[in-house]
């Protein structure tokens, strides 16, 4: 057999084995699928739901749809308004309005006040038919005033007054004010939403969904309220002090997710209804993919699953005109698909993974014709295998002096190898990098404050400097952003975060390539061989120097050490290590 076969013959091996890897994996996913039929299941870890229905945010003040900027379209932008402060009444009613700072509070007319008035006051309020005599006491403070208990029926004038006040200028200002709050209710929701998924907490990652074409149904006793089309959004919070709020489309394609179908609907109906969905995402991704404020980007897919999931049932628009503000209709025994758009969050949904996984088995089968599956996609069904690098930048071994290509320079064994450790390190780090020498893995144990981003951080600039490819991967994305912050600033441009939202990874990775480019354009392998070759001579006549000073002093130790040791000839001892440092000018 020749070559070329052998090869050939051994990537159809490796292909196989990694699509039977992926169909296991694919089998594990689906095990752990739970159909959703109803968008008030999907919980986050505080137990509650999120939704926002577009009928919420009609008319809204501070919330924009559908605009774009530098980085692309943004499909609802939320701005941080302030609460407006109520009106003050005027000075004539001010006692008798009790005032609120909630619009949908009416301002109360108390039934009464007390005041204290003279003697003459008092006169003139019973003879004006203000006030009854059995209305006035003397006061305890100052038993030539009157404490006075007015009613509000006794004096009709500031009734009338107070009445208009609050519909007039105190209803304008609450009508102004309403929308203001909603906006406000709707800005805290998003903004709670965006700390929790950028916290973290409660195992599963959540995700936001943008969800097109709202179906509502109840059949054979189960009710479905859930949007047949999904795209995936991001929710990014300005950093700036107007701490905007932009919801944008992510890159990944929409799907239709009929899953909740599938026990209720005939199996062939489901098939037709996604393959023709499928068909349509596929050509608008061509086009620009798919919009909620652009009817033909998605009518066409709603209208196919409605047709097929039930001829009986209605594309709402067609049949029920509503308004901006108006909801869907509750759901009865009649499928209705409805143009609304839903924007709710869930625990990352399965149904992307698998699709990844499908992707993947294309990408395998086409690579395994090709005799092309990368060594990392082998490594997993085959174990290490050893790489050849043809490439004319040859690794950085991991010992100084084993660069080649100049005048030969002693190096240290190979068993006391050498750390590319940028920061301070310790015996229990050399001994992970000397296990990751010896095997694939290596399990690394500790409790909180003990240093594991330290370490880490260094593993990675050594793993970096002898030529290693490193993928850094955490149960929570803030780790990984304390773990990027301890990297160096040469290493940490390097560093290409895949769980910020994409835009800022697009950013990190146009930075990366950049600095890449220049280092590139303005590198001289020549100049460059020479300098690491006189770096590295350096080093190692520094470490002949260290071996030089530690013999010294273990001969001193045996000769002179241990009369010293009793209090004997101190002088001498200070007068040695002094010699030591003018020579080898540690104090210079």
């Amino acid at each position: 057999m020749s070559a070329t076969l052998r090869e050939n013959a051994t990537s159809a091996s490796t292909g196989a084995r990694l699509i039977s890897l992926l169909n296991y994996v694919e089998q594990v996913v689906r095990l752990g699928e739970r159909s959703v039929t109803r968008l008030d299941e999907h919980r986050l870890p505080t137990g509650q739901t999120f939704s926002v229905h577009q009928h919420e945010l009609f008319g809204l003040p501070g919330i924009t749809h559908d605009t774009i900027d530098d980085d692309g379209p943004i499909w609802l932008r939320v701005e941080r308004l302030r609460r407006g402060t109520p009106p003050a009444p005027p000075e004539r009613i001010a006692d008798w309005v009790e005032n609120s700072p909630d619009p949908d509070r009416k301002p109360i007319l108390r039934k009464f006040v007390i005041e204290t008035v003279s003697e003459e006051s008092k006169a003139s309020l019973i003879a004006d038919g203000m006030a009854l005599e059995t209305d006035f006491e003397v006061s305890i403070k100052d038993k030539s005033q009157w404490n006075v208990r007015l009613r509000i029926e006794m004096l009709p004038v500031v009734e009338r007054a107070a009445n208009k006040w609050v519909e007039t200028t105190w209803l304008a200002w609450a009508t102004a004010e309403k929308p203001v709050r909603k906006s406000l209710v709707i800005y805290q929701r998003f903004f709670e939403l965006a700390q929790i998924i950028e916290i973290g907490t409660g195992g599963s990652p959540l995700e936001i969904v943008w969800g097109i074409g709202l179906a509502r149904w109840i059949v054979n006793g189960q009710q479905i309220n859930i949007p047949l089309i999904e795209c995936l959004v991001e929710i990014d919070i300005d950093a700036s002090s107007s701490a905007t709020i932009t919801i944008r489309p992510r890159l990944t394609p929409a799907t239709v997710n009929l899953k909740a179908f599938e026990t209720l609907v005939d199996v062939q109906k489901i098939f037709l209804a996604q393959d023709t969905a499928r068909r349509a995402i596929m050509a608008l991704t061509e086009e620009g993919g798919i919009s909620p404020y652009l009817h033909d980007t998605f009518e066409p897919m709603l209208r196919a699953c409605q047709t097929h999931l039930s001829p009986e049932g209605v594309y709402l628009p067609d049949t029920t005109k509503l308004g901006p503000n108006q909801m869907v209709p509750a759901a009865d025994d009649r499928l209705a698909i409805s143009d609304r758009w839903v924007v709710f969050a869930r625990k990352r949904s399965d149904g992307f993974l698998l699709q990844d996984i499908d992707n993947l088995k294309v990408s395998v089968e086409k690579a395994a014709e090709e005799g092309t599956i990368p060594s990392p996609a082998a490594t997993l069904v085959t174990g290490p295998i050893a790489s050849n690098n043809s490439s004319k930048w040859g690794h950085l071994p991991s010992n100084v002096g084993g660069l080649g290509g100049g005048e030969s320079v002693a190096a240290v064994p190979e068993e006391e190898f050498d750390l590319f450790f940028p920061k301070p390190f310790n015996d229990e780090q050399m001994q992970i990098v000397r296990r990751l020498r010896q095997s694939d893995g290596v399990v690394v144990q500790g409790p909180p404050g003990t240093g594991k981003t330290h370490t880490i951080s260094n593993i990675i600039c050594h793993a970096m400097a002898t030529g290693q490819r490193v993928l850094v991967v955490s149960h929570g994305e803030p780790a990984l952003a304390v773990l990027r912050n301890q990297l160096p600033d040469g290493v940490r441009d390097l560093a290409i975060s895949i769980t910020t939202t994409e835009r800022e990874g697009l950013k990190h990775l146009e930075s990366a390539i950049r600095m890449l480019q220049s280092v590139v354009q303005n590198i001289r392998e020549d100049d460059q061989k020479r300098l690491i070759r006189d770096t590295e001579a350096t080093i190692i006549g520094l470490r002949e120097r260290l071996q030089s000073v530690d013999q010294e002093i273990a001969a001193f130790a045996s000769n002179q050490m241990t009369p010293a040791i009793g209090g004997k000839r101190p002088a001498e001892i200070a007068e040695w290590v002094t010699s030591l440092a003018d020579k080898f000018g540690w104090f210079t």
